[in-house]
């Protein structure tokens, strides 16, 4: 992760997928997380947003 960041009842993970994607997380605020870990993800397909590069509109 390249920056991890505590924010009311979350905490918000940023990182990168290969070198050319971003990836942003909400975690339970007490999540132990830091900058430089690597983690493993798994979710509910609806629970995943993706977003177009250029204009920045949700995709799904």
């Amino acid at each position: 992760m390249s920056v991890a960041e505590r924010l009311g009842s979350q905490t918000y993970a940023y990182g990168e997928i290969g070198d050319t994607r971003m990836l942003t997380v909400e975690l339970p605020r007490e999540t132990d997380i830091a900058v430089g870990d690597k983690i493993h993800l798994k979710g509910h397909a609806g629970s995943i947003h993706l977003f177009d590069k250029l204009t920045g509109r949700r995709l799904n």
